[in-house]
């Protein structure tokens, strides 16, 4: 294998040896590439992917049932919770997303963002500290909020299947789903689906991408690489795999790959599919956040497992599903 497809998540895992076996990149021009995203891929200063598209987690939102609803697209904590609640009035189960990641995904982007971009909050979630636990307590309240007033159902999310794939966009195009949490490499199989839908077909509805609006000041903007490309150390023709590299980091083929295969594309000033007009704004982009390393797989896992855990009642209160997440943070 000459050429490897990888993740920026294992790239920066504890004890990775998975960059000593990608060959240094630096000499290619990625130029027209977002300099943050290649930063996720810079082990050590040296560059050792390409960045392929971004993968950006959210939710789908049915437009055309909110406006018939007489709804606005929320835009914060409170309008999202008003929204919710004029939803679940009306009938709707609000949210809805695989058990095992609707909770984690519903709220990931506040707590990425703050270990990100908060010194004082990752030094005190890595020591355990207080003031990192009170934090995320206030983040499984929001969770709290979000089960005890019905606005989105266990047996439901139990139902759906836990790849967030092909049952999960076909139920979405039911056209009874306000919000489907998910990533954008979920929303990239989504028009190939709509003519797999009799119910999208015989009724098509508007629908977009947004940030989960989980903050008073709109929504926290979080943001990684959606897998990357390298070359094997020990790649047979190193000469070629490289040209191919540098054929592929170039602004044409790089953004043609991400807008076939229906993602965000890395590329600098780029024009976004319209689905991904409200991730990719001015606005969002302005107070954006990358992962270039602080989160790890192991942080990853941790906030899933911890918050399917917490809403099934695993923990005797908040703080101590809050602890128990902060141990995975070093």
């Amino acid at each position: 294998v000459d050429i490897m497809m990888v993740s920026a998540e294992f790239m920066n895992a504890k004890d990775a040896t998975l960059p000593d076996r990608c060959r240094d990149l630096t000499g290619i021009d990625t130029s027209a590439i977002d300099g943050k995203m290649l930063k996720s891929y810079n082990i050590g200063g040296v560059q050792k992917a390409i960045p392929m598209a971004q993968r950006v987690t959210g939710m789908v939102v049915n437009t055309t049932l909110l406006e018939n609803e007489g709804l606005s697209l929320p835009q914060n904590t409170q309008e999202f919770l008003s929204v919710l609640a004029a939803l679940k009035e009306k009938g709707y189960t609000p949210i809805q997303g695989p058990a095992g990641k609707v909770y984690a995904e519903l709220t990931q982007g506040e707590v990425n963002t703050a270990l990100c971009t908060d010194m004082e909050f990752l030094e005190s979630a890595r020591a355990g500290g207080q003031m990192a636990a009170d934090r995320l307590v206030s983040v499984f309240g929001l969770l709290d909020i979000i089960r005890d007033n019905g606005y989105t159902d266990e047996d439901l999310n139990v139902s759906l299947p836990e790849d967030n794939y092909d049952g999960a966009i076909l139920n979405f195009f039911e056209g009874k789903t306000p919000f489907w949490i998910c990533d954008t490499e979920k929303v990239s199989g989504m028009k190939k689906r709509e003519s797999k839908s009799e119910a999208f077909q015989s009724a098509p509805f508007e629908y977009g991408f947004v940030y989960v609006p989980f903050d008073e000041m709109g929504s926290y903007v979080y943001q990684e690489p959606w897998f990357g490309f390298a070359v094997n150390r020990d790649a047979a023709d190193p000469e070629y795999a490289m040209e191919f590299l540098r054929f592929l980091a170039t602004r044409q083929e790089i953004d043609t790959m991400a807008k076939v295969k229906g993602v965000p594309s890395v590329v600098v000033d780029t024009v976004q599919a319209d689905i991904y007009r409200d991730v990719e704004s001015p606005e969002a982009m302005a107070d954006r956040v990358v992962n270039t390393g602080t989160i790890t797989p192991e942080i990853t896992a941790k906030w899933y497992s911890v918050t399917r855990a917490y809403m099934d009642g695993a923990y005797d209160s908040p703080e101590a599903a809050a602890r128990d997440f902060l141990s995975a943070v070093e």
